[in-house]
């Protein structure tokens, strides 16, 4: 069980402390917010605080409860929104699962309307003077939030609904694969189909994608990866091509080409591969030769796939001569492997993903596998 420390982080407004409870309760964790803390131990408010010693010296105090909560484990830790401005204060929770909470102006300044309690706004009015204020400080503190890996928007949301996309983020483990010139994630946990527009939004990547699957497996999953897709904003084309190794081919590819540029796919385009391995050398192939190359985004539906033909950006179609004669090196993008695919994966597939993993435990062990010789002492 992981007991390291959850911090959320983020503006003034963005819902720590909200979140923080229903997070905690989710998780049946001791929550502890920071400023309430502080509070408590100095006998003032934290507007007192910035009034009579000053901000620099309620930083102080910030910092050293940091490291105090630092040391203990298994808590949901809602700091204050300046609180890991400071580098060296981020340091002290390099151990603990740090979560930064995002949201808009307009969505900050209709949680603070009303309140009076906030001293970096003690000199604003409401509406214009409080906007730039709250900007300003944004823009300020950008860098520092920007250090900090998982954001997690929080919006029009509800604290159960912010909770719940965190565990998901908690739950996610994310393997790195080295390239010769750089490197890509592999996204492993449950629920990641439904994340994954989430898990593109950061990527630069044009709006208007292509969802590349087969029939069987885009009858049990495709909707749930367009649905994502679209909330994200993101312009989907679903594309099928049919089921089975005969069709890891050239006139498969030359269909997928048609289909590509009907969509008006550009070179920012991500192309998805939804399914096994036939889906991915095939879609990875296209990848690597539509517009001489465009992103390339990897989601495994089978065993097999997930530790075998989706990584190592090896993608490839048959030609009559031989298997995987026609082909490239396509480093996706993105990889995501999520686990509960494997449910709907009958037995004989399962195992054979068992098989090749069985294969890279005996190569990465191999001198535990060395052959008994009954007469050697």
């Amino acid at each position: 069980m992981d007991r390291r420390n959850i911090v959320l982080t983020g503006f003034m407004g963005t819902g720590k402390t909200s979140v923080g409870h229903a997070l905690a309760k989710m998780l049946d964790r001791k929550l502890v917010d920071m400023d309430t803390w502080i509070q408590a131990r100095q006998g003032q408010t934290i507007a007192e605080i910035f009034a009579e010693r000053g901000e620099a010296d309620f930083r102080e105090i910030e910092s050293a409860l940091a490291r105090e909560f630092a040391a203990s484990e298994n808590l949901v830790i809602a700091t204050g929104g300046g609180a890991l401005v400071n580098p060296e204060t981020r340091a002290v929770f390099a151990n603990a699962q740090v979560i930064c909470l995002d949201a808009s102006v307009d969505e900050i300044l209709t949680r603070l309307h009303g309140m009076d309690d906030r001293p970096l706004l003690k000199d604003e009015t409401q509406g214009d003077g409080k906007r730039a204020r709250i900007q300003t400080l944004l823009d300020a503190r950008r860098e520092a939030y920007a250090a900090i890996p998982v954001h997690v928007r929080t919006d029009q949301r509800t604290p159960d609904e912010i909770a719940r996309e965190i565990m998901n983020h908690l739950e996610t483990r994310e393997i790195r694969v080295q390239t010769p010139a750089d490197s890509y994630p592999i996204l492993l946990g449950d629920g990641l189909l439904d994340r994954v527009g989430e898990l593109l939004r950061d990527k630069n990547f044009a709006s208007r994608c292509a969802v590349i699957t087969n029939p069987t497996v885009g009858a049990l999953y495709a909707e749930r990866v367009l649905d994502s897709l679209r909330a994200q904003k993101f312009s989907p084309a679903l594309i099928e091509i049919p089921d089975g190794e005969q069709f890891k081919s050239q006139d498969t590819l030359g269909d997928l080409y048609d289909q590509l540029i009907a969509a008006k796919l550009e070179r920012r385009s991500p192309i998805l591969a939804l399914g096994g391995g036939v889906i991915g050398d095939t879609v990875g192939f296209a990848a690597a030769t539509y517009l001489r190359g465009v992103p390339f985004v990897q989601i495994p539906t089978t065993l097999l796939s997930m530790v075998d033909s989706s990584i190592g950006g090896k993608v490839a179609v048959d030609h009559p001569a031989g298997k995987n004669l026609i082909g490239a090196f396509k480093f996706p993008a993105l990889v995501i492997e999520d686990l509960t695919a494997l449910e709907t994966l009958p037995i004989e597939e399962y195992r054979a993903g068992m098989a090749e993993v069985i294969k890279h435990c005996i190569l990465a062990m191999r001198d535990s596998f060395t052959s008994y010789n009954p007469h050697q002492k």
